[in-house]
């Protein structure tokens, strides 16, 4: 495995790449990349070479008609014999300033476990950037040579093809699931826990808190929404009145984050707004990663999941692992669903 590299980015090292139809990566020296033919590579430098033109092509003609007008036009300055053969043997070399006599080409140097990659920046449209769901997994690069690189890309392929299936069949299943509505009687006792908090709810928030009672208490179809907005408007506390209604039906709760740190916020503030110290009294665990089933903790937590002891579960992607025990679980709430990946998320789904 290759070792990750920490390297500052300094902004003149960057190079920008892109194309006419709006399409821009911006790559710094020690930063991932994948390029469709040889995999993933680590960026070294950018270099500018002599282009290696192609004899008999019409580009060298280009290069040979621009020699002879730097020759003509030399001629009618003046130069001597010698001064001509001098210019002469200066084409194409560093002393040609011309960029047509000496046309250069900007290159995209990339390592790779068994050599050098130079990819033109006009061939840049092949590069895209290495994305990992785990940052402190060290990175493998792909070798050039053998075609490891060919087997890997179908191996992804099938297993997408065996996802995809899998989705298309979850999804005509769940067009026929139905499920047993929430009690409207509790609804009184889901206000008063509303009555906590302490804004005014802005009316996009009453928006959502309407469709969701619709979803929860009047309609038999499993619920599945997206709730959106920016940072500080509101959405916790849509998130808070479903899971509260959820457990004040009886059925278990979960509050899934994509950190373990995130998470933890989500514990302390689920726990002062319904917690035991509340009114309301809501049994909550938290399961985060490190709290194995093999573990004391993980096991005691495991057992209250099992129970129903933990009404409400806060926690990461340690919630999805195998054998988790829920106990009539009821309601699953996803805090930035963008940062889970499509089996994760299709893990989700049949949870």
């Amino acid at each position: 495995q290759h070792l990750r590299k920490l390297r500052a980015r300094d902004p003149k090292s960057g190079t920008q790449v892109g194309s006419a139809g709006g399409w821009k990566l911006d790559i710094y020296p020690g930063d991932y990349i994948v390029h469709r033919r040889y995999g993933i590579g680590q960026f070294e430098r950018t270099l500018v070479q002599d282009k290696v033109i192609k004899e008999g092509s019409e580009e060298a003609n280009l290069i040979l008609k621009r020699r002879k007008k730097i020759v003509k036009a030399a001629k009618k300055r003046g130069y001597t014999e010698k001064q001509l053969l001098t210019l002469m043997e200066n084409f194409g070399t560093e002393k040609d300033p011309d960029p047509i006599s000496r046309p250069r080409i900007s290159l995209l140097e990339i390592s790779y476990s068994d050599g050098m990659v130079h990819v033109p920046v006009d061939k840049a449209y092949r590069l895209s950037r290495y994305q990992s769901s785990d940052a402190s997994v060290a990175v493998k690069l792909s070798k050039i040579r053998g075609d490891s690189w060919r087997k890997q890309k179908l191996k992804v392929l099938e297993s997408t093809l065996v996802l995809a299936e899998d989705v298309l069949a979850l999804y005509a299943r769940r067009e026929t699931l139905h499920r047993t509505p929430f009690d409207p009687r509790l609804e009184p006792l889901i206000q008063t826990f509303e009555e906590t908090f302490p804004y005014t709810p802005t009316p996009d928030q009453n928006s959502c808190f309407e469709t969701i009672e619709n979803d929860m208490v009047w309609r038999r179809r499993p619920m599945d929404r997206l709730v959106c907005g920016d940072v500080g408007f509101g959405k916790t506390e849509v998130a808070l009145r479903a899971l509260y209604r959820c457990v004040a039906n009886g059925r278990q709760a979960v509050l899934l984050a994509p950190t373990g740190v995130l998470a933890s916020q989500h514990y302390k503030h689920v726990l002062a707004r319904l917690g035991p110290t509340s009114p309301f009294n809501v049994s909550i665990a938290k399961l985060v990663g490190g709290m194995g089933k093999n573990t004391k903790v993980g096991k005691a937590i495991r057992a209250q999941i099992a129970t129903g002891e933990a009404q409400l579960i806060v926690g990461t992607h340690a919630l999805l692992a195998e054998g988790i025990p829920y106990n009539n679980l009821g309601l699953l709430v996803v805090d930035e669903e963008q940062r889970f990946g499509v089996k994760q998320k299709e893990k989700i789904k049949i949870v």
